[in-house]
Formats: C-alpha cells, structure tokens, sequence
C-alpha cells in the first residue's frame, strides 16, 4: 500500500506539471490514467508471485531414520507440504547428519537451520526452569506427563523460550521413559555406583546419575555406540527405542528399568522465518505442529512396548526392575539443588506438583 500510494502521489504531481506546462487536459489524463492502471497490474501481478513463493525449509534431528520422530515428521512434512499447497518444502536432515541435538537448537537459534528437535535438556541452558520438566521420577503417569506439557506449563514455558531465543515451539512430542543399558551387570541401583555412563549433554541428567553414585560423562548421541565399544564408557542412559535404533543391544547386555525421566521432545523453527511467512502458511504450520503431536503420541504408544522384545530377540538383553522407591529416595537431593532458591524453577516445580 505504502508502494502504491507513493506512485499516486507521484503521479499526481506529474498531472500538475504537465497542467501548468499547457499540456492538454485530454493528454494529462490519458497519461495518468494508462499508467495507474499498469502501476495497478503490476502490483496485483507482485501479490500473485508472492502467493506462489516456494518456501523450502530444513527440518534436522540427532535420532536415526527408524526412529518413531523421524517417522513422525516424514508424515509432518508430507501434511504441511499438502495443506500448503507446496508453497512450503522441507528437507529433512536425520542421524545427527548437521551436528548433535545440542548443535542443532544453536543452528535454529542463529537461523542457520529452520527447524529443529530439542528437548527440555537443551533448552535449560537458554531457559534454566526448562529443566525442572526433566527432574526424576516427577509423574505418576504418562497421562499426567502429557498433561503438563499441553497445559500451562508447557504454554508458559514456550513463551520464556521464544522470548530468549528465535526458537519457537509448534508441537510437543513424546520421548518416553528412559532406563540404564549397561555393558557391565546392572542388576540393582547399587550397581550404578562408580558405572561411568553416558547421558545428554544435560545438568539435570548429569546430577541425576551423580545422585545414583555413577561417573556420568555427555556423549553426543551418534557417538554412544562406539563409546561403549571401545569402553570410553559402560552405559548408557535413554528410551528402548533408541537403545534398539542405535543397535546397543548389540554391545549392551543389561538393562536395569529404572524409569527415571520421561522424556520430552519438541519441533521449534526459527520465530524470525515463521513470522517472515505468509500468515496463511505459518497458520499450516501450527495446525500441522498440532496433529504432529497427537500423531507422534500414538505412533509411540503403538511402537515402544515392541523394543524390549526386539532387544532380547536379536541380542541378548537382560532386564532387570529397580526398586522405585530406593531410586526416589536416591535422587531426591537433585530436587533442591536444581531449584537452589531459583524463583522461576520454583515456579515451574509447583505448577507440575500441585
């Protein structure tokens, strides 16, 4: 509009130039009029070619292409790409092939990747309170751990990420339950004391295990496998799937179910890009970010109770079930060290626990 009234007002001043030159008034308007028009048309054929911008995107993970959220956003991308008409494109990058999930969020961050996978681990170093969702044992259920993330909390804390950083969350997924697979007999928790293990690149995770008694050491995670290999470490830390996926049942043979954190999981995209686009296009891709989730839930559900079975079928994993109580009680330090007098943390933590 700005464009467009500038030219009229160019226009306006040619026709009282040419008016007090003596110029016919028949010349003048005929000159005005045939260029508005095409100042019209050429305007109208700009909006057309703006509707028909191709946007093409790069969507990147750290999990392999058998895992239940790369499929999930195989179908994300197929439904943006349908409801947008093909105006929005996105690549997607797997198995860490652009750094590692931490490397990742820095990339969505700075804009140099469009979307991304992160998780509450990773956010805490932008957004501490983050951390407070990936706290041991802190629900009952996975009902209620859904429920957190849908409701205030999981608004709230959007909010606070979006204002310190140019990530913007558009769907909450599901991680699962994590337990300890282990190259050395894990058959207790008193057999965690001195385990050096894997975890994410995480303070919450890190202290976790330093409350178990292990020696926990940040491993990316396309290098957990050969760690354990070549004995770096014993463990390792995460869900059956990515044990299954990343195939550590073939250098893992224990696996003690502790169930110490459920895990979230979510898709942000760079706020600057989102609201560069189109409002109908960022509309797709907040109704697709909804569907996502509720997709990648019960793709999860169908798939997560298939993996331990898997791991005994094609190597050779023991189970063994902690005493859930005597883990509690182990980490319960971890509660008031994270939180430390931290106002917002505590904030957080209430709202989960109330």
């Amino acid at each position: 509009m700005k464009k467009r009234a500038g030219l009229l007002a160019v226009l306006l001043t040619m026709s009282f130039v040419l008016g007090a030159c003596g110029s016919s008034s028949g010349t003048s308007s005929s000159s005005t009029s045939e260029t508005a028009e095409e100042a019209e048309a050429t305007e109208e054929t700009e909006t057309a070619g703006t509707d028909d911008t191709v946007y093409t995107m790069t969507l990147a993970n750290h999990l392999s292409p058998e895992s239940v959220q790369n499929i999930a956003f195989e179908e994300f991308i197929e439904n943006v790409e349908e409801k947008s008409g093909g105006r929005i494109q996105i690549n997607l990058s797997a198995s860490g092939a652009l750094g590692s999930q931490r490397e990742i969020i820095e990339g969505v961050n700075l804009g140099t990747i469009e979307m991304g996978m992160g998780e509450s681990g990773i956010y805490a170093n932008y957004v501490p309170e983050f951390g407070v969702l990936a706290l041991p044992f802190m629900y009952d259920s996975e009902e209620d751990f859904h429920a957190v993330l849908d409701g205030e909390v999981g608004e709230l804390l959007a909010e606070r990420l979006e204002e310190a950083t140019n990530c913007k969350i558009i769907s909450w997924m599901d991680g699962g339950v994590r337990d300890v697979y282990s190259a050395k007999p894990v058959e207790t928790l008193a057999d965690l004391e001195g385990l050096k293990i894997r975890t994410p690149e995480s303070s919450v995770y890190i202290e976790t295990f330093n409350a178990f008694g292990a020696n926990p050491t940040p491993i990316s995670a396309n290098e957990m496998y050969s760690s354990i290999q070549s004995d770096v470490v014993s463990a390792m830390e995460g869900t059956g799937e990515t044990a299954y996926t990343y195939k550590i049942y073939e250098v893992a043979n224990y696996c003690l179910e502790t169930g110490h954190i459920y895990t979230d999981i979510s898709l942000v995209i760079n706020t600057d890009i989102f609201e560069s686009l189109p409002e109908d296009l960022q509309e797709v891709l907040l109704e697709c970010g909804q569907e996502l989730t509720q997709s990648e839930r019960e793709l999860w559900a169908e798939k997560s109770d298939q993996y331990k079975q898997l791991m005994i079928d094609e190597g050779s994993m023991q189970f063994f079930e902690v005493d859930k109580e005597e883990a509690k009680a182990a980490v319960s330090s971890v509660y008031d060290n994270y939180i430390d007098g931290d106002s917002a943390k505590q904030e957080i933590y209430d709202m989960i626990t109330q």
